[in-house]
């Protein structure tokens, strides 16, 4: 016995009617690649929002975004063990694994059943930070009082499990060898509590700012769009109830390499929807700021001309003509009419000692005031939007004779 490779020996014999494939044989890797892959994007996704909006756009980066954080980094890890212990037997038929396969795999496990609260633990504590700040603020009430509830239950129980699996067994070679001198403790009974415990946790999150939310004063219709931010949690649940059946369906089971495999999947994909419930109140101000970017940008164009224009040269003939004088000559208010004001065409003023006497056609006595008080026009002026337009007016030698000559000149 002590000269068998332990590379080409069976875990275990095939039952009746299969045999042993150590070369090629089925496995559900491609599924949980694929499961991981997908799972793995999204999550990476999810945290950067939520830290973009967080450092970048409201600039207050808080306990819950460095949590999130940490909980993402340890699901990297938890992506990549997975990963590693399919190619090590995972997701084979245990016949179809080698001896020394399954002792890569009963290690691995152990592995991925540390970091379970690293993982867990984290995200749901960002989440209920999250509630906690946006439904009760410096209030202690019940919604307070519960969520203070959940954060000390779950850190004390991910707590006792990461204990649990970390020491259980002593040496920790033995995990690999069973035959070695030590003590191992059965980790069916933490894996079954932990399924429990995650599906009474996340309905509890799942319904908390449900309740939260129908007692703020807001329309139906908001208080739902607020609580459906949160319902992301809803899949979570399922993700909880789902690994708890085949959980059950694992303990049961002597094809411990196989049916272990579907457990992983939906475990991952729990870690997944609780860093998605953490990460989507971010979204809409998101969206906001990419919004206002957009407008800003539309309304930032503004015209420049690179070169000065020129003026025409006065037709002074066809001011004696016309008798209109600024027939003849294109003023620069009228060149730039897309730079300036368009104003309408007011009768011919003058000034006395540089106060506007008479608007005959535009004046109201009681409403812009008056021509004998042109004090009222310039405060009733003040009450509006001014607008400093240039306006160049010219005159022809004949028109020049007929305006009244300045006081005092």
């Amino acid at each position: 016995m002590d000269n068998l490779d332990p590379d080409t020996i069976p875990a275990s014999p095939p039952p009746a009617g299969q045999t042993s494939n150590l070369v090629n044989p089925h496995t559900l890797q491609p599924y949980v690649i694929t499961t991981v892959v997908i799972c793995l994007v999204c999550v990476i996704i999810a945290i950067a929002v939520r830290t973009f909006v967080k450092a970048h756009i409201l600039k207050r980066v808080q306990w819950e975004d460095y949590a999130l954080i940490f909980s993402g980094t340890a699901f990297s890890a938890w992506c990549g063990v997975i990963i590693t212990a399919g190619n090590a037997g995972q997701g084979r038929h245990i016949w179809d694994v080698s001896l020394s396969g399954v002792q890569r795999f009963a290690l691995l496990q152990n592995i991925l059943e540390i970091l379970y609260g690293p993982i867990m633990f984290p995200a749901k504590l960002c989440v209920l930070l999250q509630m906690m700040r946006l439904f009760t603020g410096t209030k202690k009430d019940s919604v307070y009082w519960s969520i203070q509830a959940l954060i000390w239950t779950n850190l004390l129980f991910y707590v006792s499990i990461f204990f649990s699996f970390v020491f259980a067994c002593r040496p920790r070679a033995k995990l690999q060898n069973p035959e070695l001198p030590g003590t191992c403790i059965s980790t069916n009974g933490s894996i079954f509590a932990t399924s429990i415990i995650n599906i009474v946790s996340d309905f509890s999150i799942l319904l908390l700012p449900v309740y939260a939310v129908w007692k703020l004063q807001l329309p139906v219709k908001r208080k739902l769009a607020i609580a459906a931010l949160f319902g992301t949690g809803l899949f979570a649940c399922m993700s909880s109830v789902i690994r708890l059946v085949y959980t059950v369906r694992f303990f049961r089971s002597s094809d411990v390499t196989y049916n272990v495999d579907p457990v992983g999947m939906w475990g991952t994909a729990e870690f997944t929807t609780v860093m998605l419930a953490a990460a989507f109140p971010t979204i809409p101000r998101l969206w906001q700021w990419l919004r206002e970017k957009k407008e800003s940008s539309s309304d930032s164009y503004t015209y420049q001309p690179k070169t000065k224009p020129s003026l025409p040269k006065r037709n002074t003939k066809a001011d004696e003509e016309t008798g209109r004088p600024w027939d003849g000559y294109v003023s620069r208010t009228s060149m730039l009419s897309d730079r300036y004001i368009k104003l309408e065409e007011l009768p011919r003023t003058h000034h006395t000692n540089s106060r506007i006497e008479s608007l005959p056609d535009r004046l109201q006595r009681g409403a812009l005031g008056s021509a004998e008080n042109p004090d009222d026009f310039d405060a009733d002026c003040q009450k509006g939007i001014k607008k400093t337009v240039r306006l160049d007016t010219t005159y022809s030698a004949t028109e020049q004779a007929k305006v009244p000559q300045q006081a005092g000149e």
